[in-house]
């Protein structure tokens, strides 16, 4: 995997995972007590680790144990880029409102 490709995965798979807790925040809005970022680390993984063995299978990649490490390192990535992303950009469009 070249790194042009790991960091468009990572953008792609971060937006959709924070697309994915931000319509699960809006469904579960009534639950005070919940840790979005477990619920963050969940989707995430999931959106990584399938969507990196897609990307090897649609590039013909064959798979070995190393491929499955990768793709959970993708996963793990795209949770950290979706919990600081999303977050970061809320605070900053807020602080640009008030001013």
């Amino acid at each position: 995997m070249s790194i042009f490709a790991f960091t468009f995965l990572l953008i792609a798979f971060s937006s959709i995972t924070s697309l994915i807790v931000e319509a699960i925040k809006k469904l579960m809005d009534e639950k005070e007590n919940l840790t979005y970022n477990l619920i963050v680390l969940i989707v995430a993984m999931i959106v990584g680790f399938v969507g990196t063995l897609i990307y090897f299978y649609l590039t013909g990649v064959s798979f070995a144990i190393i491929h499955f490490l990768f793709a959970l390192a993708m996963g793990f990535f795209s949770a950290l880029g979706a919990m600081v992303g999303y977050d970061r950009v809320k605070q900053a469009i807020e602080q640009f409102g008030k001013q």
